[in-house]
């Protein structure tokens, strides 16, 4: 898998490994999803209703399904706008029930998530219910820092060396926008319109191709698939869903990821039950002495 996918499944792919020696295996043939699934939005923000449909990624991330708007004023007054548009914040705590599937294996577990804009993500790992404190993770641009406490061993290492753990090294954007609820990656507006209720935006960066949906009476984003340029590579499609407004800030608070990687199949399906941002934020993390340091 590529540096941004092994990303998005991070928290997933690593914690469950180190908490519940979980591996991942290739699928047969399954496609997972979430069908047909209405949600609501906050009482804060109850001017929409949306149904949210995920399934597995298609190719479909090169067309447009609306017609293709030419003009270039309307996409630098509308549309242009609307892809920049990201969060302001300094700092971002959240606590998210998780459920990740892989071939035949699947997990639930709770994460509690503490950034700090463009220079720290922690993480920590509860299982059964909360009951259980199972790994926690400091994260940097440069470096990952891992404790899995029910094997009672650390991992340290630079972020160029996840393949390690991953099966691809890991970008630390990727990573923040994931938790954010912001677009996977930056990128350029190769193509736009609309359909129906939502505008459609292609985007284009030198690795990655990106197919964007906002919803027009709001420009929430309700939906992002994204593939690799070179042909045959992996495909993810992530739904955001049920927003709520946290701190001034609308933010989705249902994220359903699905990834295809040749044969494999991966589904993390993130439910945030508690969002805040600009708190003063502390990030406890230790590296006991006496675990065993893996390799």
């Amino acid at each position: 898998m590529n540096r941004f996918l092994s990303a998005i499944a991070l928290c997933s792919i690593i914690l469950v490994n180190a908490s519940c020696s979980v591996h991942k295996r290739a699928a047969k043939d399954k496609r997972v999803s979430v069908q047909n699934e209405t949600v609501s939005s906050h009482p804060a923000d109850t001017s929409y209703k949306t149904s949210v449909t995920s399934a597995i990624v298609t190719d479909t991330l090169h067309k447009v399904v609306a017609p293709v708007v030419d003009s270039e004023k309307i996409w630098e007054a509308v549309l242009g706008p609307v892809w920049q548009q990201r969060l302001a914040f300094r700092t971002f705590s959240g606590k998210a029930k998780i459920h990740y599937e892989a071939g035949e294996n699947s997990q639930d577990f709770t994460a509690n998530f503490r950034v700090r804009k463009d220079s720290l993500i922690w993480v920590t790992i509860t299982a059964m219910g909360g009951m259980v404190q199972a790994a926690r993770l400091q994260i940097t641009p440069d470096s990952l820092q891992m404790i899995n406490y029910l094997d009672k061993e650390t991992t340290v290492m630079p972020i160029t060396d996840v393949a390690r753990l991953l099966p691809a090294a890991v970008d630390f954007q990727a990573l923040q926008n994931l938790i954010l609820g912001q677009p996977p990656r930056d990128g350029k507006i190769a193509r736009a319109g609309r359909d129906g209720e939502y505008w459609t935006l292609d985007v284009a960066d030198t690795g990655y191709m990106q197919h964007i949906s906002y919803r027009t009476n709001d420009s929430a984003m309700v939906q992002g698939q994204i593939r690799t340029v070179k042909e045959n590579g992996p495909m993810a499609s992530i739904d955001y869903a049920e927003y709520e407004v946290a701190d001034r800030k609308k933010v989705s608070t249902r994220r359903v990821i699905n990834i295809q990687n040749g044969s494999e199949v991966y589904l993390v399906d993130i439910k945030f039950t508690s969002q805040s941002f600009d708190q003063d934020l502390d990030y406890p993390f230790v590296l006991p002495k006496n675990y065993t340091r893996k390799k």
